[in-house]
């Protein structure tokens, strides 16, 4: 990562700016990401499922 913010990959003799995607797919190799970890910003209460969190909660 550069001053400028931005992160550079090396692609043969060359070198360019990285993709969000391959951002995330480094930080997944490396164990620093998961989607266990990342907030679903779209997410609601009601798009949880109450009875299989209750079957969870008893399985622990």
């Amino acid at each position: 990562m550069l001053m400028a913010g931005a992160f550079y990959i090396r692609k043969g003799s060359t070198t360019g700016r990285a993709t969000r995607h391959e951002i995330a797919t480094m930080l997944q190799q490396y164990g620093m990401l998961s989607f266990e970890n990342v907030p679903c910003r779209s997410s609601r209460l009601e798009d949880l499922d109450e009875d299989m969190i209750k079957m969870h909660m008893e399985h622990l």
